[in-house]
């Protein structure tokens, strides 16, 4: 058996996670000791740094959706190879 997942359930998977995190799970990777002054911040900027998270988070699933097709492209020649 091995351990494989098709490129567009991967692909799926990342565009439906992007609109259920919300900032304040990212809030909790903090320490609210030693990280003060950035939670003072986030909070003081609570609706900009929700945009910014957003953008950020879209941003990044699109280029983890064109690596994970760069990789099976790659993966695909490969096996042409063989």
């Amino acid at each position: 058996m091995t351990n494989t997942i098709k490129m567009e359930t991967v692909a799926k998977v990342l565009e439906m996670s992007k609109h259920d995190l919300h900032f304040v799970d990212i809030l909790s990777e903090f320490d609210d000791e030693q990280d003060e002054e950035i939670l003072e911040f986030i909070e003081e900027n609570e609706e900009e740094f929700e945009i910014f998270l957003n953008k950020a988070l879209k941003h990044i699933m699109t280029r983890l959706k064109i690596r994970m097709a760069y990789a099976k492209n790659g993966e695909t020649k490969q096996n042409d190879k063989t």
